[in-house]
């Protein structure tokens, strides 16, 4: 292009930013970082998609540095840098570019809440979370989805919370999958409730799917426990319902 004579402009440079992103090529998103320096500062187009390189890339601290220099931030950039921070374990310093964000007045969308409920799910922030969730119809008038839910639940299971986040599967208004029964069962191998396991396996099977991980899972949970007989009927419950399972197969 450039042998050419053409002038690569913004929209190039975001191509082979996201390109460099999906490749995890870090060395060649530096020297395109370079060859944009006159550019990035001024431009939150480019800025945003250096910021997700370098996260994607595994260097979040570089990608703040250049989410700092943005001039003028629009939700997407804003987005971008919550979600690198939660998805690197970094849950609080999330939640506090989520709060900056919010007191600049910018409205976050359906994707910001999802990154900030994770990271409140991965960094045990259960308060912090409730308030983000609740805030969402009270403040911005949007209507938590399924992936919303299904952060909130985990966050109450990974706090063994379980009572809590079966209430929560029971009243929500979305049919769960199976992820959601997941994150329950898993909270459930962590706490051995066995009983709580149980039911969670019969009202997952009600989703009338073939995904047999439910019962791997009941049947692991069992056997950590050292109850085989347990693990064995778990087990035989899985292919009396006539459902394989596949390599690899889990929910959590």
């Amino acid at each position: 292009m450039q042998s050419e004579g053409v002038a690569p402009d913004g929209y190039t440079f975001v191509s082979v930013l996201s390109a460099c992103s999906n490749l995890g090529d870090l060395e060649f998103g530096k020297y395109i970082h370079y060859l944009t320096r006159d550019l990035s500062r001024s431009e939150v187009m480019i800025g945003t998609a250096l910021t997700e390189m370098y996260a994607q890339c595994g260097d979040v601290d570089k990608a703040f540095a250049v989410f700092i220099k943005i001039g003028k931030r629009d939700v997407f950039c804003w987005n971008v840098i919550i979600k690198a921070l939660a998805l690197h374990g970094r849950s609080e310093e999330a939640i506090q570019i989520f709060l900056l964000m919010r007191k600049t007045g910018l409205k976050p969308n359906d994707f910001t809440f999802t990154s900030a409920l994770f990271a409140c799910s991965h960094g045990g922030l259960v308060e912090e979370g409730l308030r983000i969730f609740n805030s969402m119809e009270k403040y911005y008038k949007i209507s938590p989805k399924i992936t919303h839910f299904a952060c909130l639940i985990d966050m109450l299971c990974r706090n063994a919370q379980l009572e809590e986040a079966m209430l929560l599967v029971e009243d929500m208004p979305f049919k769960p999958d199976v992820a959601i029964w997941g994150a329950l069962l898993g909270g459930c191998r962590v706490t051995g409730d066995f009983k709580l396991a149980e039911k969670v396996v019969e009202k997952a099977t009600e989703l009338e799917t073939n995904d047999s991980g439910v019962y791997v899972l009941l049947s692991n949970i069992y056997a950590s426990a050292g109850q085989w007989i347990e693990a064995a009927d778990a087990r035989k419950k899985m292919d009396e319902k006539k459902i394989s399972k596949k390599a690899g197969s889990s929910v959590v």
